[in-house]
């Protein structure tokens, strides 16, 4: 009888192959992406993964989902009138980035809706809805007549001189007075009302950079995050301006945030609100080498919490009753190498809780 005989590998052999074929399996289901996004070339069909494929809007960005170590790259020299609501959360050493690529100026994230269509309500006076879509703020609170600031007036009545309006937030009609068409009138780049609350949002996301863009004309905060807190977030090299809240705002216990190289000027001042506010129970904040100015409130405003340093920043001219830095209640900060000018009230004060 013709014997068979069957050759076996040996266990271990067999066991180092299958941890390999498993090691490359999640090196290839680990592999960080970084997706695109061009405002006039891009389709949100496209799969985003190259600048020739990119998105086209900031609303494929808010339902997709992302894994820790992603990049999002918005291009340079282009404007998205939308927010950015934050989808996912990265991982300790492999954050989410939101950034630039390309040439020329940073990426915009606008919150203001321009207004195209007019009625005539009455001589000079002028209407148009404001859209009332789920962003929207119940107030509207920025008017801007081809880059220049209007002036809120309490009624329609009221409106009796250029780049004057009223808001009916009954009607949702904002009324505006114009001695022409302001379709026609105002081009460069037109009437802009602020709708976005907020431009850049975060929701119970943890583990996020925001490098390099440019937010305007938030109708509330301009960095937001919702009532639930978001930990280890970096935000750096951003220009945060015009918006009608604070510049940068976090709730209670949101820990870890580095705060660095931004410039943020002109904000709060519809609010009455400061440049950068952390509320109680925010821990571990490092904010430095930015440039706070002209803002409604504070430049910097922390409400206790531990362990914040804030040093080498810029911080005034002031446009109101304000301090540099104002500190209340918390332990172990450190504050150093600031400079601090133009503040009617104080540059630091610090208040027992």
């Amino acid at each position: 009888m013709k014997k068979h005989h069957l050759i076996c590998a040996p266990r271990t052999a067999t066991i180092v192959l299958s941890m390999a074929f498993l090691i490359m399996a999640m090196t290839v289901r680990g592999k960080a992406s970084t997706y695109y996004l061009d405002a006039t070339s891009g389709n949100d069909a496209n799969n985003g993964l190259s600048p020739q494929t990119a998105w086209r809007t900031l609303a494929r960005i808010n339902v997709s989902r992302f894994n820790p170590g992603d990049s999002v790259l918005l291009k340079r020299g282009e404007m998205w009138r939308e927010r950015l609501d934050v989808p996912s959360s990265g991982a300790p050493g492999n954050p989410i980035t939101f950034s630039a690529y390309g040439v020329g100026n940073n990426p915009i994230i606008n919150g203001a809706m321009l207004l195209t269509s007019w009625n005539q309500a009455d001589g000079n006076v002028w209407s148009a809805v404001v859209d009332p879509r789920p962003v929207f703020v119940e107030e509207v609170n920025i008017v801007v007549f081809d880059q220049v600031y209007g002036a809120r007036q309490a009624s329609r009545a009221d409106l009796t001189g250029e780049r004057e309006w009223f808001y009916d937030l009954s009607t949702q009609r904002l009324y505006i007075f114009s001695s022409a068409n302001p379709a026609a009138k105002y081009q460069n780049p037109g009437l802009e009302v602020a709708i976005q609350f907020g431009a850049f949002y975060l929701n119970n996301q943890d583990y996020i950079t925001l490098n390099g863009l440019t937010l305007i004309y938030s109708n509330n905060n301009a960095v937001k995050t919702h009532d639930d807190d978001s930990d280890h977030i970096v935000i750096e090299n951003c220009f945060i301006t015009e918006s009608a809240g604070t510049g940068i705002s976090a709730p209670t216990g949101s820990d870890d945030w580095t705060v660095r190289n931004n410039t943020v000027t002109y904000c709060g001042r519809e609010l009455d609100r400061d440049g950068l506010y952390v509320n109680e129970g925010c821990n571990a904040w490092k904010i430095h080498d930015n440039v706070f100015a002209f803002n409604g409130g504070d430049d910097i405003a922390l409400e206790g919490g531990s362990g914040h340093r804030i040093f080498r920043n810029q911080l005034g001219p002031s446009r109101s009753v304000s301090m540099g830095v104002a500190i209340e209640g918390g332990s172990d900060y450190e504050v150093y190498e600031n400079d601090i000018s133009g503040h009617d009230v104080a540059g630091i004060v610090v208040k027992a809780a």
